[in-house]
């Protein structure tokens, strides 16, 4: 077989001309592309990338160049005008780690750690106070748009408390405490849960905390809303111990 037939579009039967030979007709058909240029506007793989978009070029530089230029290396530094992996980047850094710390302003994560951190503060004595004779502050917290606090204390000394206060301040710019609690009653059968009472500050307790002997402990909640700060204040009789405070401010 020296050539194979086809019929074209006008219905003539027509010779394409094959590898092994030069067909049956004297001119037979030969498919070739009638334009070299796309060969040439294709390009090579090894053509040099166009880094300008304004540049012109084979398919192949182009690609090349977008690759290159555009998509950038995994290695680009972080920026927010760089290579898309360079914006990438850039947007992992502003979206931070779950690890970072809460903060103000600083990455997305940092900024809803602080959100969410926002509704409780925490707070404790970094170590135990020593209480003398006299009214001794143990421990003060932030209740800054805060509605609840809990409070837990322990006589990590061996002389029992004297007497403990609870102090209210309304204004950071006021040195004036108003004593909200003072009194074992206060904490007890004058609570808010004991006496049915919602306007009262003290909403519960664990007793007699005015008196926690050595080595003991008690807990109190209060309410605090409408409340700059809290502080709690202890003393004993002679001799001295140390105190350890932990508490939570709600909103």
């Amino acid at each position: 077989m020296a050539s194979v037939p086809y019929i074209d579009g006008s219905g003539a039967l027509r010779q394409r001309e094959i590898s092994t030979g030069d067909g049956t007709t004297a001119n037979p058909d030969r498919f070739t592309f009638s334009d070299q240029g796309t060969y040439d506007r294709l390009g090579a793989t090894n053509d040099s990338p166009i880094s300008t978009p304004t540049t012109i070029g084979s398919l192949g530089a182009i690609i090349r160049g977008l690759w290159q230029n555009t998509l950038g290396a995994t290695s680009d530094a972080s920026s927010p005008t760089g290579s898309i992996h360079a914006k990438l980047r850039s947007l992992a850094d502003a979206i931070g780690a779950i690890s970072d710390t809460a903060a103000r302003s600083g990455s997305l994560m940092a900024m809803l750690r602080f959100l969410a951190e926002s509704n409780f503060v925490e707070s404790q004595t970094a170590s135990a106070v020593t209480v003398g004779t006299s009214l001794t502050t143990v421990i003060t917290f932030d209740c800054r748009g805060k509605k609840t606090l809990g409070v837990q204390l322990q006589n990590t000394g061996s002389t029992a408390l004297s007497s403990l206060q609870v102090q209210a301040r309304f204004n950071s710019n006021l040195s004036i405490w108003n004593t909200i609690a003072s009194t074992n009653a206060d904490f007890t059968t004058n609570n808010g849960k004991q006496n049915n009472n919602a306007s009262t500050e003290i909403i519960n307790s664990s007793g007699t905390i005015v008196t926690i002997p050595g080595g003991g402990d008690g807990w109190f909640r209060m309410r605090c809303d409408g409340m700059e700060s809290v502080r709690i204040q202890a003393q004993v009789a002679s001799g001295t111990t140390t105190i350890l405070a932990h508490g939570i401010a709600e909103a």
